[in-house]
């Protein structure tokens, strides 16, 4: 799996660059107002073995070098399989888990170097989990939700006229937990918040 991810993040990185002979790249770090959007993985835990990361969008907007951005992670990565058992201690279902978030974020923009700039950000997410049922009836823990404080940083970096190669880590304190929430997650052995990773491609207008 994690090859997977490092593969996929290699081929956004290469998609970028190989046209990277033909272009003169501009600086996005000096203009006053742009939009963006890109398209990245994210990985929810680097500390922990159940990350349940997926794909990531981003959609944001900087005017005078105030960053406002959303992005929403679709899970792609399932937890190991979770059994529920009844009163009687049978079985009563097992479902694998997936993660998804929705985000917001604000920072200011620190230009660094030509087409060069770090980001720090705060902001809050929304996360919730999708249950996939492998047998039962049941489908505990399905749509359990946490709500999260965020702080990170983002580097971006701009080899091509109107785009960049984004990194962004970021610490997640969750403040509400749905009781389900806390227990899939434990039981999983997946975090609840903690240090995330996103890595990939924006696109300026």
């Amino acid at each position: 799996m994690r090859m997977k991810r490092i593969t996929i993040i290699s081929a956004l990185i290469c998609a970028l660059l190989l046209p990277g002979t033909r272009v003169a790249a501009q600086d996005i770090t000096t203009r006053a107002a742009t939009a963006y959007a890109g398209v990245g993985y994210g990985m929810n835990s680097v500390l922990k073995k159940g990350s349940l990361g997926g794909l990531t969008l981003v959609l944001g907007g900087i005017w005078q070098g105030h960053d406002l951005q959303l992005n929403y992670t679709l899970g792609l990565e399932k937890s190991p399989l979770l059994y529920w058992y009844d009163d009687n201690g049978d079985v009563d279902c097992a479902l694998h888990y997936k993660r998804h978030s929705l985000g917001m974020k604000y920072g200011y923009q620190v230009r660094l170097a030509d087409g060069l700039a770090l980001t720090p950000q705060a902001g809050a997410s929304y996360e919730r989990l999708e249950g996939v049922q492998s047998s039962g009836s049941n489908d505990l823990g399905n749509g359990a939700d946490a709500w999260c404080f965020t702080v990170g940083l983002k580097l971006v970096w701009s080899p091509l006229d109107h785009s960049a190669l984004f990194l962004s880590p970021e610490y997640k304190s969750a403040f509400r937990k749905n009781p389900l929430y806390e227990d899939v997650t434990d039981k999983c052995k997946a975090s609840q918040g903690g240090l995330a990773f996103y890595a990939g491609v924006l696109f300026y207008l």
